[in-house]
């Protein structure tokens, strides 16, 4: 709905039902600062969940947030560090989480809050109300989209109040219409006949009784304020505060009232005292919601606490502000948010800049200790002052921090507006970095646009490193595009470049995507031959994880050239380097890869332990795909091996996962999977069925199996084919028909 039309009067009354009805509450609000502040308005719900009070010391948020993960399962506190963000806490990496990647982070994030909240629902039903989500961050929206097909079974009920102005914000709006649990509420104006009974009500709370009421009044404020609650009340109290009598028709026709709500704010600010009204304004800066004690530190010239405090109980007195919180910082937020905007928009621009500079410059000094959980704040505010090295600093740090959490469309944001400021010496990296990002999500058109300009400016500057930077990210994006002579040349030019300046790392990476883009190719040899010689190089350099990367990807293309032995050295090798660094991600990537090279062997008895680690150890971190990936390879290993009664288990937990994770594929193979060892196992309909089912997601998703593939089903099918004979047709054509739901149930009843 639109400004004043009622949202949060709805929204409380939702909140009081629910107390009524036994619900929990939790709620957070958007902030107009906070639209790349990621997950500000979701920090009060989730530290309320996990019952962590703001005003304890670091070390007893820790303490108490560790207990609580430990209480839902004893592996959630190793994962803690993931709910940084989340938290605006800072949280000690750990070895599970200090290797992981933005993106593997996010998606581990939300598999986890999902985990909480079913726990947390298990306890009490959940009312959880996000307000304002106009102005709501990229990764709190994705979050949301995360939980809402997860709470269709729980006891949660997730109410978003947004004024839906926004084409983000409408979007989001059509997706989340297509649940079968959604429920959407558009606020209309008041009536007529509302707007008249909502004026006797406010005329009483005004006059302090009840008293009739000029028909001049209602039909007045009614035709001026065009059925908006919020302008209703205004006008009411405008001329209230103006002494007209509400039952004097010549009064009342005499009256000019302002014509649109924001001159009406102004008009009832210009009726406050003048300590009043800077109060206000230096308020409004801030944001809707601020605490006390900030005013006088951003702006001294306000005078004493004493004479803030009087000003601000004022106001409250008067409906401008809400007190929002008396302890552990006295916190008010303004009643309407048009109120703050029209407050801030009365400031001349030159002391906006100049407010915004003092806000920043508060912070830097109030919380010296803790500015990276005031990164996006601080870009926000010296984005809008004069001062252009903290502008630059702070644009520049939120930026490499919103891409650190792959909120990628507010690094994009950030680096954009960095870009516009900065000198044209100084845009190539800034440049290069908008690429990546746009490479990132997928925009390989925008990423071509940005990489060409950042290569155009290191050029002309003769940055020869940022020039090999360029074209190796070129290299990549071209490969992605299969222009693979293309991206063969720019690799190649930045491995030249990279070596007349000695650039040994820029070196190793030209060699290593060049050794991909073949190995991709299908030039194994080629790819053996990149792989070696950058292997080499990074042996010399520190970062032994890069090491470690480069071996495993030797290893996969020694295999491929069928020299098993050799590859199974080298992934032990990466395995062993990362057990000593501490990456439990990589040790089970090493693990699970080892353990489908001896599958390969048909070495089974060697497999089986590497599986095994590698499923406790994806477990443990939460990495629900990977995990859904070694449960299926370890159920393989137990299915060749003869061990039927353990195999099944094991495909019905990864058919679980990939149905949790929406990915269909996978979903495939587990049907076939599924049917092939029931077959094995002296079924017949059942796994004919599962087979036909999984053919017919193929072909809707247009993945076909490989022959290879498709004759290792055959060979699976044959015992239930042969026991069907001619009904196996029927059987396979019966299983095609099957709605995914349809088919996961048969895939997950139990084995004979």
């Amino acid at each position: 709905g639109e400004p004043g039309v009622g949202k949060s009067r709805l929204v409380a009354e939702i909140l009081r039902l629910g107390a009524a009805q036994g619900f929990a509450l939790f709620g957070g609000e958007c902030e107009s600062y906070g639209a790349n502040s990621s997950y500000l308005a979701w920090q009060p719900i989730w530290r309320g969940l996990f019952g962590i009070d703001g005003a304890w010391s670091a070390p007893q948020q820790l303490t108490v947030l560790g207990d609580g993960l430990r209480e839902i399962h004893a592996t959630f506190p190793a994962r803690a560090p993931l709910l940084g963000p989340l938290l605006n806490l800072a949280i000690p990496e750990n070895e599970f989480t200090s290797s992981l990647s933005p993106r593997l982070r996010k998606t581990l994030l939300e598999e986890l809050l999902v985990d909480c909240l079913r726990a947390f629902a298990r306890h009490q039903p959940l009312l959880i109300v996000l307000e304002a989500c106009q102005w709501l961050d990229p990764l709190s929206y994705d979050l949301w989209e995360a939980m809402t097909p997860a709470i269709l079974d729980l006891p949660v009920l997730l109410v978003f109040a947004s004024r839906l102005q926004t084409h983000e914000t409408r979007l989001r709006a059509e997706q989340a219409s297509k649940l079968s649990h959604y429920t959407e509420l558009q606020l209309a104006p008041l009536t007529t006949a509302e707007a008249a009974d909502f004026i006797v009500l406010k005329a009483t709370q005004l006059l302090g009784s009840a008293a009739s009421l000029s028909p001049q009044l209602v039909h007045l404020v009614t035709a001026q304020a065009e059925g908006n609650p919020f302008y209703v009340e205004e006008l009411l109290t405008y001329l209230h505060y103006r002494g007209v009598n509400f039952q004097d028709e010549a009064a009342l026709a005499r009256v000019e009232l302002p014509d649109s709500l924001q001159r009406l704010t102004l008009s009832l600010l210009d009726q406050f005292s003048e300590s009043q009204k800077i109060t206000v304004k230096v308020a409004s800066v801030i944001g809707r919601l601020f605490q006390a004690a900030w005013l006088a530190g951003i702006y001294p010239e306000l005078g004493a606490a004493v004479r803030i405090r009087a000003d601000l109980v004022w106001l409250q007195q008067h409906e401008l502000l809400l007190q929002e919180a008396a302890d552990p910082e006295l916190t008010y937020r303004f009643r309407q948010v048009i109120m703050q905007s029209v407050a801030y928009e009365s400031l001349p621009h030159a002391l906006k800049q100049v407010l915004h500079e003092q806000i920043g410059d508060f912070i830097e000094r109030t919380y010296p200790d803790a500015i990276e959980q005031y990164l996006d704040l601080l870009a926000y505010h010296y984005d809008r002052s004069t001062n252009g090295e903290k502008q630059r600093s702070y644009l520049r740090r939120a930026g490499e921090a919103a891409q650190a959490e792959y909120a990628n469309t507010v690094a994009l944001d950030y680096f954009t507006r960095l870009l516009a400021i900065l000198p044209p010496a100084d845009q190539g990296a800034v440049q290069l970095k908008l690429g990546q990002i746009h490479d990132t999500v997928g925009r390989y058109a925008e990423a071509e646009t940005a990489f060409q300009a950042a290569l155009a400016l290191a050029t002309q500057g003769n940055e020869r490193s940022l020039i090999a930077q360029c074209q190796i990210a070129l290299g990549e994006l071209r490969r992605k595009q299969s222009q693979y002579e293309n991206a063969a040349a720019y690799f190649t030019a930045a491995q030249i470049i990279a070596e007349q300046i000695g650039d040994e790392a820029a070196v190793a990476k030209a060699q290593v995507c060049a050794g991909s883009l073949a190995l991709y190719r299908g030039d194994y040899a080629a790819a053996h031959v990149h792989y070696t010689q950058g292997l080499a190089i990074r042996r010399r350099l520190p970062d032994q994880s890069q090491v470690a990367n480069t071996l495993s990807d030797l290893a996969i293309a020694t295999a491929q050239q069928g020299d098993l032995v050799q590859s199974g050295q080298l992934f032990a090798e990466s395995l062993a380097i990362r057990r000593t660094l501490g990456d439990l991600w990589g040790v089970a990537n090493s693990l699970n890869n080892l353990g489908e090279l001896a599958l390969m062997q048909e070495r089974y008895v060697d497999a089986y332990p590497f599986l095994e680690e590698a499923v406790t150890i994806y477990r443990a971190i939460g990495d629900r795909w990977s995990l859904g990936n070694a449960v299926l390879t370890l159920g393989n290993v137990l299915r060749t091996q003869g061990d039927y009664q353990a195999a099944f288990p094991l495909y019905q937990e990864s058919l679980q996962i990939y149905r949790s994770l929406g990915d269909r594929r996978s979903l495939a193979y587990l049907l076939e999977n599924i049917g092939g060892l029931l077959s094995l196992q002296g079924e017949t309909t059942r796994p004919m069925r599962l087979a036909g089912a999984a053919a017919a997601m193929r072909d809707r998703l247009q993945i076909p199996l490989s022959p290879a593939e498709q004759n290792q089903l055959d060979q699976a099918l044959t015992p239930a084919r042969q026991a069907l004979a001619e009904a196996a047709a029927a059987a396979w054509e019966s299983g095609r028909a099957l709605t995914l739901e349809e088919a996961m149930a048969e895939a997950l009843g139990s084995a004979a």
